[in-house]
């Protein structure tokens, strides 16, 4: 049996030996982590969106690297709104598993619909922009922004939530309840529409049935008014009238004072603590959305330097192995006697970075190979010196020079070879330079004296 943590064999009883793991308790572990992610699907797919992200976020952290569940937990976040945290699950599940992952098409799509994305992200700026505005106390701008940010994306449940608290904080319950109504067709459970929907439900049907009770009492107390007038056996006395009107004048403003007014009084102070109750869960809401906020940009730019950190590493190794492909090329190239070839490649080997196994071998190969690239490279230029081919021997003295060491004379005597290219070739000032270089930096060479002459005779 192997390790399931890291694929050992030494197992002893239910440790294994390489990596300490013990192997029952990561079973339990891995299974538990796939048991929250099959409830987590079966919610998905019956749209508790809210459960199904709990889920899957519990399933995470008893394994990180359960695949399956972090790429559907990526797919709902997009679904409702949330990019950022959406595509940072994809790339994170990359990150666990390169090959053979769904998230790749995910991010693929993602990176191909870049009018949707930025349509999307605009949605996300523009909710962010209506945040703002209800912090302002500017209700009005923030449902034109929050509007806007639904239709963009008609699934962002965050935007969809905040609109129906503004409504509910502007007394308009029945389109708060519309509101509500969209966002648990998406997610059936939603938490907090389910919250702001339990606030406002009773009292739509209780205005109606206030109202129907106002209108009995109004026919009632018609009725009584019309029963007091026949009753009475005074109807035809102007005397009486007039009495009748003076006393219900006086009864009318006794009950004006002592019955309405204060009931008015009763009636408005309990608006305003209603009012004050629903603005103190408004802040309370916003607030909550705010840490949210900062608290999904902080694990973003966690994840991010994470990442850049992971890359950077890979992308180190990566450098250290095509480094040591080449010195393997290199050695090949020394093996087959290529040793101008060989020259060539570790020239153009940069040694910045390399360990310290790597930069002796490097070391040992460049002292064996770059005198032989010199006497072979030398050899072949003065030949074609001597046939007047001067544009290839040009070219091979330069490639002489290259991988010359500076006390030997194949770099002083390739540099009078070169003056006299040029001189050939009419170039007089650099001919001239290059006679002083050899004069001044190479007294060792063999044609030190004829290069000493060539200044004095010619220049």
């Amino acid at each position: 049996m192997n390790c399931p943590n890291c694929g050992g064999e030494n197992i002893n009883g239910n440790i294994c030996s390489d990596c300490s793991v013990n192997i029952n308790l990561y079973n339990k572990i891995i299974s538990i982590s796939n048991t929250l992610y099959n409830s987590g699907l079966a919610k998905a797919k019956s749209k508790d969106l809210s459960s199904a992200i709990d889920c899957l976020t519990k399933s995470l952290r008893y394994n990180k690297k359960n695949i399956e569940a972090r790429n559907l937990l990526g797919l709902i976040l997009f679904e409702i709104g949330h990019l950022g945290e959406a595509y940072k699950h994809f790339v994170l599940s990359l990150v666990y598993q390169k090959d053979d992952n769904k998230a790749q098409k995910y991010i693929d799509i993602i990176n191909k619909d870049s009018h949707k994305i930025d349509a999307l992200k605009d949605s996300v700026r523009i909710y962010n922009q209506g945040l703002t505005y209800l912090c302002q106390k500017s209700d009005d701008m923030a449902i034109i922004q929050l509007k806007k940010a639904i239709d963009i994306n008609p699934a962002f449940i965050d935007a969809m939530n905040l609109l129906a608290a503004t409504y509910i904080y502007q007394k308009e319950n029945l389109k708060a309840l519309q509101i509500l109504d969209k966002v648990l067709a998406i997610d059936i459970l939603n938490p907090k529409a389910q919250n702001y929907r339990g606030q406002i439900i009773h009292t739509i049907p209780n205005r109606r049935s206030e109202t129907s009770e106002q209108k009995v009492t109004k026919q009632k107390n018609i009725r009584f008014v019309d029963d007091s007038k026949k009753m009475s056996g005074f109807g035809g006395s102007a005397m009486f009238n007039v009495l009748y009107i003076l006393i219900g004048a006086v009864i009318s403003f006794l009950i004006f004072f002592v019955l309405i007014i204060p009931g008015m009084t009763k009636s408005n102070a309990g608006i305003i603590n209603d009012l004050t109750v629903k603005n103190e869960t408004l802040e309370t809401t916003l607030n909550q959305l705010k840490e949210s906020n900062e608290k999904t940009i902080l694990e973003l730019q966690t994840a991010s330097k994470e990442l850049e950190s992971q890359k950077k590493s890979l992308e180190e190794k990566v450098n250290i192995q095509n480094k040591r492909e080449v010195l393997n090329e290199a050695q090949n190239l020394i093996n087959n006697a290529q040793y101008e070839e060989a020259a060539n490649v570790l020239y153009n080997l940069d040694p910045t970075g390399l360990p310290v196994d790597l930069s002796d071998t490097r070391s040992q190969l460049v002292a064996e190979t770059f005198p032989r690239a010199c006497n072979s490279l030398y050899n072949r230029a003065a030949s074609r010196y001597r046939s007047r081919d001067y544009d290839s021997a040009e070219a091979l003295f330069l490639d002489c020079i290259k991988y010359a060491d500076i006390d030997s004379n194949f770099a002083g005597d390739s540099y009078y070879y070169l003056a006299e290219i040029y001189y050939i070739k009419e170039d007089k000032e650099k001919s001239k330079q290059l006679f002083e270089k050899v004069v001044a930096e190479y007294p060792a060479s063999n044609f030190y004296w004829v290069a000493t002459n060539r200044l004095d005779s010619r220049f």
